[in-house]
């Protein structure tokens, strides 16, 4: 083919990408590249179609490659800017929106991707001032209204990031990443039945779509629908490029292995290893030999717990299995769907962790030394401050009327350095709070479970001391907002065999979860 019908294929690839026939677009621009190669114009067509589509490694390399060529474009830039890398810091995935911004600094699409890196960066004030200067310039550029929706979510600012939501999906209703947020947005306000139509739409345009398919997972596990929500959830490890997907292992698939070696790895944060640890002695009824790996704080806690096992700290380069030595393979997390759990058996039936006695009875000591009254242990925050902490967590000044209710010795089993705060509670609300300095309420999760399995009560948000405490069969009040998923649509957390959910609905602040938590508090002293 000639140039000019280069140009044509150029043209025509355009034409179908503005009219959303992204896959017809794709397949144009890499007709008119092989003419030309390289060409610069096809590559850059193919990427932003590629990207539209959900392809987003082809993306990437596509824009790489037209970097290369026409380095000073500032629409290459502000691609390779737009498909989000979670491994590359925040620091360096702010340089390419800088420079696209530099190169273009009156167009709106290069203020969205500044919008977009102060997100990142952590600052979704900026971000609205980036997306909203975007949005006075061109009003119907749908990535300004989404760049401000994912700003206002950010702030926890529920209702003005749906308005902006579907303003997006009704500037370009043909992109399916739009439809998801607007799905995203309904479920953090309560509309899970809205939520899931939104979402079930962007996955019709996006059905290879990970993040889009996790949405739709946390929105029917919120509303209890366990299997199907289970199902969505096998799609969290696609696409992330873990190892285990490197081991020539096959995925397990329920069916019992007599001889064999079944290999469980931990997934996700130290809490959701715990809570699902639970399900390994189910496995243990089909797979009678077991290696488990994982986070290297829980190896001491799951030999105890499961002595006929074996139990190694995860590696995060490659496990060290010999050829032969694994039959199968299991992320920990996939256990309740492969055994065909359903909510009746699903739920914790009592504890599931080992205390080491040989501290479990020192705390035991101590706690007693600390006077007449309920010994109820305390964790109010995560370790960071991101839009996930604004949701599920609260500050400890909010906790008044908890920490004012009598006959109660209250015990610190936050994480972290948190004398500030409970310096400041204490003088605020005339209450003491013991701190056991000897236990790293982080790092040694042992010495965290045997405090917890000799306390009375433990009260807490969606953190690890919580879930620990549950493991022990402690009883638990836990502040949880309705957006948890772990709740699965239940008054309570069924992983927990022992706790009582004391919810903040959607559009609520703490105030009424934690009046109603600090009633039933004075109740159980009444009644101890």
């Amino acid at each position: 083919m000639s140039p000019s019908e280069d140009r044509a294929l150029l043209n025509l690839a355009a034409l179908a990408f503005r009219q959303n026939g992204w896959t017809l677009a794709y397949r144009l621009a890499k007709r008119a590249e092989a003419i030309t190669s390289p060409s610069a114009d096809a590559l850059l067509v193919a990427a932003h179609a590629a990207q539209a589509l959900g392809r987003t490694q082809l993306a990437r390399i596509g824009y790489r490659r037209f970097l290369t060529l026409a380095p000073a474009n500032a629409d290459g830039w502000q691609g390779i800017s737009s498909i989000s890398e979670p491994a590359v810091p925040p620091e360096q995935q702010l340089l390419p929106r800088i420079r696209a911004w530099r190169l273009a600094p009156a167009e709106p699409i290069a203020m969205v991707g500044m919008a977009d890196g102060a997100r990142i960066a952590g600052d979704p004030g900026t971000a609205c001032s980036w997306a909203r200067k975007a949005i006075s310039l061109l009003p119907s550029l749908a990535a300004s209204h989404n760049a401000l929706f994912n700003a206002y979510t950010d702030l926890t600012l529920d209702l003005d990031a749906l308005r902006c939501a579907h303003r997006a999906v009704h500037l370009a209703p043909a992109r399916g990443e739009l439809h998801v947020n607007l799905g995203i947005a309904l479920k953090e306000l309560g509309r899970l039945k809205e939520a899931e139509q939104a979402i079930r739409a962007g996955l019709a345009r996006r059905p290879d779509d990970p993040a889009a398919h996790m949405s739709l997972a946390t929105t029917l596990l919120i509303g209890g629908r366990l299997r199907e929500g289970l199902e969505e959830y096998e799609w969290r490890n696609v696409g992330t490029g873990s190892y285990y997907d490197t081991l020539s292992i096959p995925i397990w698939d329920g069916r019992p292995i007599p001889s064999g070696r079944l290999l469980i790895w931990g997934e996700q944060g130290v809490g959701d290893q715990i809570l699902f640890s639970q399900f390994i002695r189910r496995a243990l009824e089909r797979a009678p030999n077991i290696l488990v790996e994982c986070d290297g704080r829980l190896v001491s806690i799951l030999r105890r717990t499961y002595p006929n096992i074996e139990v190694i700290e995860r590696n995060r380069h490659k496990p060290d299995l010999p050829p032969g030595s694994v039959a199968a393979q299991l992320a920990i997390c996939s256990l309740p769907r492969v055994l065909g759990l359903d909510m009746e058996s699903f739920q914790s039936k009592g504890a599931y962790l080992v205390p080491d006695r040989e501290r479990s009875a020192p705390n035991a000591a101590r706690l007693r030394l600390l006077g007449d009254g309920l010994k109820v242990g305390i964790a109010w925050r995560s370790l960071k401050d991101s839009p996930y902490a604004r949701r599920h967590h609260t500050r400890l000044t909010e906790w008044g009327g908890i920490l004012r209710t009598p006959n109660i010795r209250f015990v610190n089993l936050q994480y972290g350095d948190r004398r500030d705060e409970i310096a400041e509670v204490s003088a605020r609300f005339g209450v003491d709070i013991a701190q056991f300095d000897d236990i790293d309420m982080f790092n040694d999760l042992d010495g965290l479970l045997a405090l917890s399995s000799q306390l009375d009560l433990v009260l807490a948000t969606a953190t690890t001391a919580y879930v620990l405490a549950g493991a022990a069969g402690t009883e638990i009040l836990h502040l949880m907002a309705r957006t948890n998923y772990t709740l699965f649509g239940a008054g309570r957390e069924p992983l927990s065999p022992r706790s009582r959910a004391f919810v903040r609905e959607p559009g609520e602040t703490w105030d009424p979860a934690i009046e109603a938590l600090a009633r039933a508090l004075g109740q159980r002293v009444q009644h101890r």
